[in-house]
């Protein structure tokens, strides 16, 4: 298997199992990773690396399913 020379997710879990595999080197936030550096299955590999602290935040929607009265975001003429 020939893997590109780069690699773009969206998913944490993709990369990790990926690093995992030995295919890659990742960035990626600690809590998505702690578990796997306490077990060993992954380490790290520039320890000394700067490290830069990120604000997150997590947007979901109150239902699967659009509200009936829902307003939409659109002009109409």
């Amino acid at each position: 298997m020939t893997l590109p020379v780069t690699l773009a997710s969206t998913s944490f879990v993709a990369l990790i199992e990926f690093a995992k595999a030995g295919h890659e080197i990742a960035s990626l936030p600690y809590f998505a990773i702690a578990d796997a550096l306490m077990a060993g299955s992954l380490r790290e590999v520039l320890p000394n690396a700067e490290r830069r602290t990120r604000a997150m935040r997590l947007l979901w929607p109150r239902s699967k399913f659009p509200s009936a009265e829902g307003g939409c975001l659109c002009e109409s003429s």
